[in-house]
């Protein structure tokens, strides 16, 4: 086999999508989705089909009693779960559908089609379980699903889930740079022509490719780091975008210092190490947040009619 080191994939995945995104604009990410969506799909399901079939019966699954699970780290799962179901609308990626979906109707056939994907977690849990069952030394739990599939697909199928993984990972990964360089370039960079803006945009998609790809190779601690530290910050843009959207009127001022002392709270108990009752830290940072908001919006006086 040919001997090719982490550092030279993600480099050669950052190029590969700089130059799909540079070539193929915003539409990029909507061109290959419906591919993307079916082999996800159908890689997923064979490979937690063929773990089922090599592991056993399904009542093997359910005939070792489960080892108790301490009641704080239920809640820290639970309270995992809310706030990273409230982030995920609220990330700029996450809406960037929005404005190139050919109608309002679109968009809502769309999003009733989503839960759909909540059919490969059954057969993620068979591979995770499989992998668990047979004892296989496991490098780290990102190498897991692909474990399970060398060792129970045969190798042109194993091909097909690389390819597979490979589109997936290709179109979120575009997406995320189409968020992140129109954010710049309108926001910061404003003043300049709309050539200017594009290149400014390009310019930071290629420098963001650029920390990826380095984190990747060689910071794979920090970068999980940076991931917890995104989601207790940007969950706290919630009450303020809920305020936008219902029209209610808050102080600006209000809706700062709830997000200032909402984030801070929650990084401040991260990075200490703290969970009281093992409540995520994000969740009690957006409590809090709420709080702020709540509070000034109902001492505000009633507009004058």
């Amino acid at each position: 086999m040919v001997g090719i080191t982490p550092a030279v994939l993600a480099g050669a995945g950052a190029g590969m999508t700089f130059g799909w995104v540079a070539l193929a604009g915003v539409r990029a990410p909507a061109y290959v989705s419906v591919l993307k969506d079916v082999l996800l799909v159908l890689a997923i399901m064979a490979a937690g089909g063929a773990a089922l079939l090599a592991t056993g019966l399904p009542a093997a699954y359910v005939a070792t009693p489960a080892p108790a699970v301490p009641a704080r780290q239920d809640m820290f799962v639970v309270s995992t779960i809310m706030l990273q179901s409230l982030g995920l609308c609220i990330t700029p990626q996450a809406v960037a559908f929005v404005f190139t979906a050919r109608s309002a109707r679109m968009v809502r056939r769309n999003q009733i089609l989503m839960p759909l994907y909540m059919l490969m977690f059954p057969f993620l849990y068979m591979i995770a379980e499989y992998v668990r069952r047979r004892g296989l030394a496991v490098p780290s739990a990102n190498d897991v699903f692909m474990l399970g599939v060398t060792t129970t697909l045969p190798p042109w199928m194993q091909g097909i889930v690389a390819g597979g993984c490979a589109v997936s990972a290709l179109v979120i990964l575009a997406g995320v740079c189409l968020a992140i360089g129109p954010l710049v370039s309108r926001n910061m960079l404003h003043g300049l022509s709309d050539k200017g803006q594009r290149v400014g945009a390009q310019v930071v998609i290629g420098l963001y490719l650029l920390l990826c790809a380095a984190g990747a190779a060689g910071l794979g601690s920090i970068m999980v780091t940076l991931n917890n530290l995104y989601y207790l910050g940007m969950i706290q843009i919630a009450p303020g975008l809920l305020v936008a959207l219902c029209g209610w009127r808050v102080p600006a001022l209000a809706i700062a210092a709830g997000l200032v002392a909402g984030g801070g709270l929650a990084v401040g108990l991260y990075s200490a190490g703290l969970m009281p009752e093992g409540i995520n830290p994000g969740l009690i940072g957006l409590a809090v947040n709420a709080l702020i908001v709540a509070t000034a919006g109902l001492r505000r006086p009633p507009c004058a009619r």
